[in-house]
């Protein structure tokens, strides 16, 4: 729709108390442009022409979708907290068809912008602290997270059925993500553990073919490394909307060589064996942020005596200063 000559007047003088008046000026432009209801928008001008000055890659979306902004900007003053955003909200639905990769990844990525929206004129706006800015942002990537994880749960189910002994998986966060101190470009950095192989071999169950016959058996170890791969592909995959996440995966045991998903005793054999003082210190911030939180707590358990010795050596404390160097 047109801007009439008053809102024009708005809007630069809404720009002109930005950091970015020319930028703020032409991306709010395009937002009430693109607005069926602009009135929600314009009653909150000088905020939205904040974002518009700070962020293009939000001006962008709020530009397409207009009405995220308009429930951001009447939503700022409350903070987000966990469990905001919602595998539901996402289309992925208990006991329902499990929606295309390609479906979801939209979903997710819009819902994500949607919230983060509220977030970023929160901290502009000086509604929101920096440690509480932190907390909203590792918030919204430990639900993402968790949505992921549900659907690439469903995902398998649906292609290869149940693991033996039911389904029991635990995503740990580490890096800022782990110490709950995201910023707004941090990727997130995770490790994924799984239950033990059950009592019937250790393969799902597989789904019926149209013959009647059961048919996708896999190990429950392929059956745990599709489900990591998939929660990778649907965060990070560069799609026409970006990017949700970043994931970085390389904190596993033995790294890019190692495997993606490990069952809990293979961890603590590792760090029994051949865990290094790095790893230590990694360690010192991982936590459980989706899945089974039992198992978590289980992990939590194995890997300190690992990282929390009782006594250190010389050597260690050299490494530790010679990577603190670097």
């Amino acid at each position: 729709m047109g801007i009439d000559a008053l809102t024009e007047q708005r809007i630069k003088a809404a720009a002109s108390l930005t950091p970015e008046p020319g930028r703020a000026e032409r991306n709010l432009r395009s937002v009430l442009e693109a607005a069926k209801k602009p009135a929600a928008i314009a009653e909150h001008m000088e905020e939205a022409a904040l974002l518009c000055a700070a962020s293009q890659f939000l001006a962008n979306h709020c530009a397409r979708y207009p009405d995220d902004l308009a429930l951001a900007l009447a939503d700022m003053g409350s903070p987000y907290t966990r469990g905001t955003m919602t595998a539901e909200q996402a289309g992925v639905v208990q006991d329902g068809p499990v929606p295309p990769l390609g479906r979801f990844m939209t979903s997710i990525r819009r819902l994500r912008k949607r919230h983060l929206l509220s977030i970023t004129l929160r901290d502009l706006t000086s509604r929101a602290s920096l440690p509480g800015n932190m907390d909203e942002l590792t918030a919204q990537a430990e639900d993402a997270v968790g949505i992921a994880l549900s659907y690439s749960l469903a995902t398998a189910h649906a292609t290869h059925g149940e693991p033996a002994g039911g389904a029991r998986i635990c995503i740990l966060g580490m890096g800022k993500l782990g110490a709950e101190e995201l910023n707004y470009s941090s990727d997130v950095d995770l490790i994924a553990a799984y239950a033990e192989d059950g009592p019937e071999g250790g393969q799902t169950a597989g789904v019926l073919n149209p013959a009647g016959i059961r048919a996708n058996r896999i190990s429950n170890h392929e059956f745990y490394c599709k489900v990591v791969e998939t929660l990778s592909r649907s965060l990070s995959t560069l799609t026409e909307d970006g990017v949700a996440y970043r994931v970085d995966l390389r904190l596993r045991p033995e790294g890019q060589r190692g495997q993606i998903a490990l069952p809990l005793g293979a961890y603590q054999s590792y760090y029994e064996t051949w865990g290094r003082t790095w790893e230590r210190m990694a360690l010192m911030r991982v936590r459980p942020v989706a899945g089974d939180m039992a198992l978590g707590a289980e992990f939590m358990a194995v890997i300190s005596k690992f990282v929390w010795r009782r006594t250190m050596d010389y050597s260690e404390i050299e490494e530790i200063k010679s990577m603190k160097k670097k």
